[in-house]
């Protein structure tokens, strides 16, 4: 949450305008539905081996700049992603994503039109900016080994160790960091203290029926792969996705200690979801 989308508690903004889409229409328009296809494949089935799932696909969001992020359109965005995940990897050349063009249907001599699906100056902002978070320390592992991988003298890689470091009634401190890569941990919550009302521990996963058909059960809990390590993987040679499974808490922020006592409506608290790597126990 480092990229031009954190707007929250920001003022100064019109409200978001209302498309007049009506509900029975679910893609305005037939690319839109085509993006979505390609982009749940992408991130569920072709690439996550490779390093790219849902946690990447918001980092490469993140690293866009801020005014072509807010001139974007949603489903743009999730082009945008894609385009970057498929240069770093390799999946596709730079000039296929910035140099290719589409033909008719019924062509004449040389008919061709050219398209852009994403920019040089883009991608070359996307890498740089991955370089310099992969140099950087995440929260509860610090910085990467040799190899690019992470390690935690508490967590252990691809295993659910329901072990949570906090209990219901704790005080907490938030960690407060500044970097460049993917994290849950929104900026106006960062060192700040809050009370522990929930502690979720670690839910797994639950599906119903049978591989390769089996269907993930919603849980109302976070249940992947802690975000800030997951959207980390190499795309780079097949890259090495790892997973660490860490304790969810609900976190309750009195809003006068988030925006002080001339600012926050009298007996307004804010509930927050946190992963434990985020935090601390408070001082006294």
């Amino acid at each position: 949450m480092e990229g031009p989308h954190n707007l929250q508690t920001w003022t100064g903004f019109d409200a978001i305008p209302d498309k007049g889409q009506p509900e029975t229409v679910v893609w305005p328009e037939h690319w839109e539905g085509e993006m979505g296809a390609i982009f749940a494949m992408t991130t569920s089935v072709f690439f996550t081996d490779k390093g790219f799932n849902l946690d990447a696909a918001r980092w490469y969001r993140e690293t866009m700049q801020w005014r072509t992020y807010g001139n974007t359109p949603y489903f743009d965005l999730w082009l945008r992603s894609v385009s970057t995940y498929f240069s770093l990897s390799g999946v596709a050349s730079r000039a296929e994503l910035t140099e290719g063009y589409v033909t008719p249907d019924y062509p004449q001599a040389g008919d061709r039109t050219p398209i852009k699906i994403i920019d040089s100056d883009a991608l070359d902002l996307a890498a740089q900016l991955r370089a310099q978070a992969l140099a950087q320390a995440v929260p509860g592992f610090g910085k990467p080994q040799t190899n690019g991988s992470y390690r935690s003298p508490i967590y252990q890689e691809g295993t659910a160790v329901n072990n949570p470091l906090f209990a219901v009634g704790d005080r907490v401190e938030t960690l407060m960091q500044v970097g460049t890569g993917h994290t849950r941990e929104y900026p106006v919550y960062r060192g700040r203290t809050g009370v522990v009302v929930a502690s979720y521990g670690i839910v797994e996963a639950q599906f119903t029926g049978v591989e390769p058909n089996h269907i993930r059960v919603f849980q109302p809990y976070y249940q992947p792969g802690y975000p800030d390590i997951a959207s980390r993987a190499s795309p780079v040679d097949g890259g090495h996705r790892q997973e660490f499974f860490v304790p969810v808490y609900s976190i309750r922020f009195e809003a006068r200690d988030l925006w002080g006592d001339g600012y926050a409506e009298e007996g307004v608290a804010v509930y927050v979801d946190m992963f434990e790597p985020y935090l601390k126990r408070a001082a006294g």
